[in-house]
């Protein structure tokens, strides 16, 4: 079996692209031959030149994908530009006589098909329907896309777990990172972009809000790259605000986030929107107790709050750090549901080709 994988490669280390690389190592261990496709765009300017910039990075993936030999082109994806940049690789796989597979991995698809007009939605149905199966990475985005007419034996539900690859990676922690972990706790962290979806600005109120014994608190940011440049400039006039500065580490493109949050004391997912989200899996595949937004896909072992509430977030960040609570009871569960996984999605490859 010969597998075109296409989607983003880090740098920046973002959702989508954590998970192709997971998949990558994961296919290889399997013995599937594998090309990839790097479909990553950090640039966020509105401007003629970007939108030329773009479509000529998608027509030049489209010539690798008709170029390259292999069975099946898997594109993985997630918002507006990414179903259009799939649309651009799986017309070229269907005229190369590949088979095609789309996973949707973020929610921000299900916002998309409510939010687009007529004609719109008309192009985003032809994409879709270009490929042979489509996997979606929680319940909603699975009825979204039966909402657009998709037959129900083309439509997948697979979540985003899968095996971890366990590799050594002492060396790659961030500069100051283990200097602001000794002069902190508790230390709680939060992964993200400068984007309002990512709700980073409650994630800040919330955390101002923590009772005093929590005075020495840190607050750990792993962001990727591209942003909102209004939306930073209000997180970074917030923390300072809330007089969280100097208790606050702003990191970016970290490899191999895990062993970093393992060494933490609280992970925190604010997200207004979401699929299934890989930085909250991770945390709990490494004990670290999780309190996440009660958006798209959430693990067992998840301590829920309400979107949008910074106080309902205090309580619960509270509630967990008082009560001393870890992760480590949810690992059986999630080891078993990437093996279980891995394993559907080389039964959907097979079944494609054979």
């Amino acid at each position: 079996m010969k597998l075109i994988l296409a989607g983003p490669v880090p740098p920046p280390y973002g959702g989508i692209a954590v998970y192709l690389l997971q998949l990558l190592q994961n296919l290889q261990l399997a013995g599937v031959r594998c090309k990839v496709v790097d479909t990553g765009l950090t640039h966020n300017r509105r401007s003629w030149r970007e939108v030329m910039r773009r479509l000529g990075n998608y027509l030049s993936n489209a010539a690798k994908v008709w170029r390259t030999s292999g069975d099946i082109v898997h594109c993985l994806t997630g918002g507006h530009r990414g179903i259009y940049a799939a649309g651009f690789l799986a017309l070229a796989g269907r005229l190369s006589g590949k088979r095609v597979v789309f996973s949707f991995m973020t929610g921000d698809i299900c916002r998309v098909i409510k939010q687009v007009g007529r004609v719109e939605r008309a192009i985003i149905r032809f994409v879709i329907r270009l490929a042979d199966k489509v996997i979606a990475s929680n319940m909603d985005i699975q009825q979204s896309l039966l909402d657009m007419g998709l037959a129900p034996s083309a439509v997948i539900h697979l979540s985003n777990a899968l095996p971890r690859v366990e590799q050594r990676r002492a060396a790659l922690w961030p500069d100051g990172v283990r200097e602001f972990f000794d002069s902190h706790h508790p230390i709680i962290v939060a992964t993200g972009a400068f984007y309002p979806v990512y709700g980073l600005d409650i994630f800040i109120q919330a955390v101002a809000a923590l009772p005093p014994s929590f005075s020495r608190v840190g607050l750990l940011l792993i962001i990727k790259e591209g942003s909102d440049q209004q939306y930073e400039a209000q997180v970074r006039d917030l923390l300072e605000e809330m007089r969280l500065s100097s208790q606050t580490l702003l990191v970016q493109n970290i490899p191999d986030v895990p062993t970093v949050v393992a060494h933490c004391d609280l992970f925190v997912r604010p997200t207004l929107t979401d699929g299934d989200s890989l930085s909250v899996r991770e945390a709990l595949m490494v004990g670290v107790p999780v309190v996440a937004s009660n958006v798209g896909l959430r693990p067992n072992g998840v301590i829920l709050f309400q979107a949008g509430s910074w106080r309902d977030l205090t309580i619960k960040m509270t509630e967990v750090l008082t009560s001393q609570r870890h992760g480590d009871s949810s690992r059986p569960k999630l080891a078993l549901e990437g093996e279980t996984n891995l394993r559907r999605l080389l039964e959907v490859y097979g079944q494609l080709i054979s």
